[in-house]
């Protein structure tokens, strides 16, 4: 079966339509409710790792983890800019999962730094969806979160990791039209091309939405946030510790 999809390029601010042929099984969120697929909210990224964090206590004195210290810990004010950029996403995945607020998405698409989302690294991994064409499909449970599915995205050709820095190893950066398969839980496996224009690429439906990478208007080490025919919002919450680097035990 073959259907027309008509979508929206954030990036080039116009509009498109692509055929989507249509060979897997098509699923309702709703019929999958009894497998649910529950999910740890992601841990912090802390930019310069191996670094004690450190905090301050009602009267002024400085602690970390070994206890009482002289002041601020080494690279203080950078882990005051990632706890500042973790508490902004997982506030916006905890408001998400209450009821969708457009305000809530627009204010997390203004802080978007990323000129070309579709070939950053950060897509790569893991994802759950909270919200699917601006419709909450997930929720919280003894602080796990709750969801249909997950998809997982990954270089066809596999891993390609960067040279190591004092922050670490993590993945290369994608070429535009380099390849990438893309697997879901409820069954369906796909390939498409990164594609530095943002266009959205369509994978699948499940029930009446469209799954699709491309058409990203923010993209962290923790969300991403998708734009789709019509317009309606996908946000996905990371769902593994792939934006965390190559560990050791990693080959």
């Amino acid at each position: 079966m073959r259907i027309l999809v008509q979508g929206w390029n954030p990036t080039m601010q116009s509009t498109f339509k692509v055929k989507l042929r249509m060979s897997t099984l098509k699923v309702n969120e709703k019929s999958i409710q009894n497998s649910l697929v529950s999910i740890s909210k992601p841990a912090i990224h802390w930019t310069v790792p191996g670094f004690k964090v450190g905090w301050r206590d009602q009267n002024g004195d400085w602690f970390d983890e070994d206890g009482p210290r002289n002041g601020p810990p080494q690279n203080y004010w950078r882990q005051q800019v990632d706890e500042k950029a973790y508490r902004k996403d997982i506030n916006a995945i905890m408001d998400s999962m209450t009821s969708f607020n457009i305000t809530t998405i627009q204010n997390i698409e203004r802080t978007n730094r990323i000129q070309k989302p579709f070939l950053n690294r950060k897509i790569l991994g893991t994802w759950a969806p909270i919200l699917r064409n601006s419709i909450v499909v997930a929720f919280d449970k003894n602080g796990n979160v709750e969801v249909p599915f997950t998809i997982k995205v990954q270089r066809e050709q596999g891993r390609k990791l960067s040279l190591k820095s004092v922050y670490g190893v993590f993945d290369c950066h994608l070429e535009s039209g380099e390849s990438i398969a893309v697997y879901s839980t409820d069954g369906f496996i796909q390939s498409i091309k990164a594609d530095k224009e943002n266009k959205i690429a369509p994978l699948d439906m499940i029930g009446d939405s469209l799954i699709f990478l491309g058409g990203i208007t923010y993209l962290s080490d923790y969300l991403m946030v998708q734009r789709g025919p019509n317009n309606g919002v996908d946000l996905w919450m990371r769902a593994d510790d792939s934006y965390l680097g190559k560990n050791n035990d990693e080959t």
